[in-house]
């Protein structure tokens, strides 16, 4: 809400199916429901569910370089070596996400191009092979968590 008030009162796009976890309320929240949710014709939204049910990432079509770059948030973590992503169901009590959620996030991704991912923290970045990069960590997450 701070940075909204900040930046003018832009408007603060959250998924309908998080209500319950607003522990602020503010003007600025605007819900949305669905999958996808164009913002521009840059930029889209995608629920991609798991880690909360109206969890969401940011597909930037163009992206700050070239190629498009994925804002994951809390959907797919950006791993501390900067080439996968995980899929944590609760990130505290180190509890990975079904198996289900991760299929559907791949399939909510299917057809969204992007060379780079920008992780929820300093640092955590994938610059380059984004795509690569996810699309290898869906099958090496499934293989783990399956024996």
């Amino acid at each position: 809400v701070e940075w909204s008030e900040a930046l003018g009162g832009v408007p603060i796009l959250l998924h309908a199916a998080d209500k319950l976890w607003i522990q602020r309320r503010a003007p600025q929240i605007e819900f949305w429901d669905g999958d996808v949710q164009r913002v521009s014709d840059q930029v889209t939204l995608l629920r991609v569910g798991g880690h909360f049910p109206g969890s969401t990432v940011l597909h930037w079509k163009q992206g700050p370089r070239a190629g498009g770059a994925l804002f994951p948030g809390d959907g797919l973590q950006v791993a501390y070596d900067r080439r996968h992503v995980s899929f944590m169901y609760s990130y505290p009590n180190f509890v990975p996400m079904k198996t289900s959620d991760v299929r559907a996030i791949r399939e909510r991704l299917n057809g969204y191009v992007f060379a780079d991912v920008f992780g929820f923290t300093w640092g955590l970045n994938i610059i380059g092979d984004g795509r690569a990069a996810v699309d290898s960590s869906f099958d090496r997450f499934l293989a783990a968590v399956q024996g």
